[in-house]
């Protein structure tokens, strides 16, 4: 494919331009659109794009047009109606973190103080100790809703648009990943429909916090580290340490995603004599000089560390009173009766996580389609149990290296993090894997390679083929519950 194409085709940049001009269209037509109409409006539009989805398909087969790429568009675009119809059903008031008002210190009065050209932070209390990056971008987006004529809590609507498109991105990004790794055909797919409909990614996609656009940033640091690898060349290398600079830049919880990065690239990279030391001080100096400049300029403002989180009491409501080891053993009975969070009751890490994972610490109308999306994700984690013990005794070399090390070591690396800031944290709030989402598209990729590895078998013996039409299914389910949960 050639370098013009991919310019153009969905499936590389064009998808960033075609996620760009629905979401544009869409803002406009909110803005015209009655308030009171948004629950029917959001509903239809998720329940039309999983039928275009399916009519689709039928008229690719029907004028035998199925094609990966084809296919593939399709899920992008019904995946970002998805998206664009969560965020029509819940204001920026509603599923958010630390927004709080404009006269406070969260989000929002973060975002409006840069609109109104007030300069950065006085004071780095509550969430005004961020880096700026996504503050700044939200905040010429509100000033373009505010030219439009819309008004302060309109143009903080619109800034949930400018979030979709963030998630949109990291489904783009994730797709890249993917063909990295040679996935091709229905294993290509299954995966990549795995990441577009992941529930998570949707609520992400609403929130007008730093998370998500962190999120794509590292997700394109991880998409260069990884063609680093296969092309060694300086190019992608550099722009690794770029996408890690602006991600540092935009959420501080980002650098140890990059930080697990990096290790692999000093471990493992030089160890087989793919990056010298002089490439790696190279790497480095742009993100330690730019990714922690306005961690230097609260340093030296307001005595703060460079390891700052919000740090609450024990006198707080999220506070749980209990040991790690028993966060981690005990299970109450409570914790069962929902397959949503409560970060004010729940206390397992584990049920926690499993839950959080995918829908957040929000509830949302069907219990009954939780506990399935629920049952799903337990499964997809037992598949990559097994997918880690199948590659690190079968896989081959080349793959293993290149391919599986990389995002294994990532996914564990995070998942170390996690438990350890739970271990100094032991809050119901620090249980969120927000803080983590770069582990969510570790853990998927690392079963698309299970996927890979019985799809290549599944002609050749019966039982892989039964276990490949029941990963075909379970995604398949899967994905379009992770739709219908929010109608």
């Amino acid at each position: 494919m050639t370098k013009s194409k991919k310019l153009t085709d969905i499936n590389y940049f064009g998808g960033y331009f075609v996620s760009a001009v629905f979401i544009c269209a869409m803002t406009i037509i909110l803005n015209l659109l009655d308030s009171n109409y948004n629950d029917v409006f959001s509903n239809a539009i998720i329940i039309i794009s999983l039928l275009s989805l399916g009519t689709g398909l039928l008229f690719l087969y029907r004028y035998k047009k199925i094609s990966v790429n084809n296919i593939i568009r399709l899920i992008v675009i019904c995946s970002l109606f998805v998206k664009i119809g969560y965020v029509i059903k819940h204001p920026y008031t509603v599923n958010q973190h630390d927004l709080e008002s404009i006269d406070a210190n969260g989000h929002l009065s973060y975002i409006y103080r840069l609109a109104e050209f007030r300069g950065l932070p006085e004071t780095n209390e509550w969430q005004l100790y961020n880096p700026p990056l996504h503050y700044f971008i939200s905040s010429v987006f509100f000033n373009v809703s505010r030219l439009f004529g819309c008004g302060i809590d309109a143009s903080f609507e619109n800034l949930q648009m400018l979030t979709v498109f963030w998630s949109s991105c990291v489904s783009i990004v994730g797709l890249k990943i993917l063909r990295q790794f040679n996935f091709k055909g229905l294993p290509l797919i299954l995966t990549f429909a795995v990441i577009a409909f992941h529930p998570m990614f949707t609520v992400l996609g609403g929130s007008i916090n730093n998370d998500v656009l962190a999120l794509f940033l590292v997700t394109v640091s991880l998409y260069y580290l990884i063609k680093y690898q296969k092309t060694l060349k300086s190019s992608d290398l550099m722009l690794f340490s770029l996408f890690s600079v602006v991600s540092i830049m935009t959420k501080c919880s980002a650098f140890f995603a990059v930080f697990a990065m990096l290790i692999y690239l000093a471990v493992y990279l030089v160890k087989i004599n793919r990056i010298s030391i002089k490439g790696i001080v190279l790497t480095l100096a742009p993100i330690i000089i730019f990714g922690f400049c306005f961690s230097v300029r609260n340093a030296i403002l307001f005595g703060q560390s460079f390891v700052h989180y919000n740090k609450l009491n024990e006198y707080s409501l999220l506070y749980i009173p209990y040991s790690f080891l028993s966060r981690i053993f005990n299970f109450t009975s409570h914790e069962f009766s929902l397959p949503f969070c409560n970060p004010y009751n729940d206390t397992n890490i584990i049920l926690y996580s499993l839950k959080n994972s995918l829908f957040g610490e929000f509830m949302f109308n069907s219990v009954t389609i939780g506990f399935v999306l629920l049952s799903l994700n337990l499964i997809f984690i037992v598949f990559d149990v097994i997918s880690i013990i199948i590659f690190i005794k079968k896989g081959s070399s080349y793959e293993l290296k290149r391919c599986y090390i990389p995002i294994l070591f990532i996914f564990i690396t995070q998942i170390a993090y996690y438990l350890f800031y739970n271990f100094i944290e032991p809050y119901g709030c620090s249980m969120n894997l927000r803080i983590i989402p770069l582990a969510i598209i570790c853990g998927i990729i690392m079963f698309g390679f299970l996927i890979k590895f019985v799809h290549i078998r599944a002609r050749l013996s019966k039982f892989y083929a039964i276990i490949y039409a029941m990963m075909f299914v379970i995604i398949a389910v899967f994905s379009i519950l992770s739709s219908i949960i929010f109608v």
